[in-house]
């Protein structure tokens, strides 16, 4: 009997770009029996809060939680640059003095965009969690003053009216000179190392099998794409696997694990080193 791994991604064209070839033609993907789970981002991070999964998508704002159980893969990773969060609202003067008293949607309270706002805001604002996809039309409803955004509505916010306050990921950039930390796949520890290299290796391998191969003219793999996806224009799917799928996402960079260590250091309150969190 095959061992069973449970699997956790989000259904946001990054993730099923990088998991198709790994969950339909890998070596991996024959040994072993995967069960998948494609949830939202917030709730991904319940799982891994949970120790429900061996493998998942976590944001970097909910692994230094659980860095006593879980690891960070090296192949992945959501992390580069102008890729960030964005704060929007449907009233384009909002300062940022305004949004210390305004009510903000955000897309959860441990993803990587939260962490970001409550370095750029501080802790005394009040923030109210909502589905990263009902941000834009409860904003557009008139249901809060300004909202978070991530993942492809960044490409479709002004479709709903809204404007751009400020874009997290900028902030970031020019505060600390690395690339945005947002979300990667994280290990359970107990797997053992031979288990997770052999994980992560197929996860580079099909990573590099996405960019060699044209997804919108594989009829099989664009079909996976779009069962999944929120947005299902081309265009936009395109724009969302260029921004947040890179070479970071094959192999962290040195400045990549530098920017997650200032990242976690942030939210721990305390120097971390890589050695702490990554597969070495």
């Amino acid at each position: 009997m095959k061992r069973k791994i449970k699997l956790g991604m989000s259904p946001c064209p990054n993730d099923t770009f990088m998991f198709y070839h790994l969950l339909h033609h890998s070596e991996f993907s024959q040994k072993y029996d995967l069960e998948l789970n494609v949830l939202d981002i917030q709730e991904l991070n319940e799982l891994l809060k949970q120790g429900e999964v061996d493998f998942c998508k976590a944001s970097f704002g909910m692994i230094p939680k659980v860095m006593g159980d879980y690891l960070v893969l090296n192949s992945g990773a959501a992390l580069g640059h102008a890729c960030g969060p964005i704060l929007i609202s449907a009233n384009k003067n909002l300062s940022k003095a305004d949004l210390l008293k305004s009510k903000i949607l955000v897309p959860g309270f441990d993803t990587s965009a939260y962490s970001l706002l409550k370095a750029y805001l501080g802790d005394t604002f009040q923030a109210e969690e909502c589905l990263f996809s009902e941000i834009m039309p409860a904003l557009q409803r008139g249901e809060a003053d300004a909202g978070l955004i991530i993942h492809e509505s960044r490409f479709t916010y002004q479709d709903f009216g809204l404007h751009s306050l400020v874009d997290l990921g900028d902030w970031w950039e020019a505060e600390y000179s690395l690339p945005i930390p947002l979300g990667a796949i994280s290990a359970k520890r107990a797997l053992g190392d031979e288990l997770i290299k052999e994980f992560n290796q197929a996860l580079k391998e099909s990573i590099q099998w996405a960019f060699a191969n044209d997804w919108k003219t594989n009829a099989e793999f664009s079909e996976f794409i779009c069962s999944y996806a929120k947005e299902i224009s081309p265009d936009v799917l395109d724009s969302h696997i260029d921004l947040y799928v890179n070479q970071e996402s094959v192999s962290l960079s040195c400045q990549a694990q530098k920017a997650i260590e200032r990242m976690f250091s942030i939210l721990k309150g305390r120097d971390i080193q890589s050695a702490e969190f990554l597969v070495q």
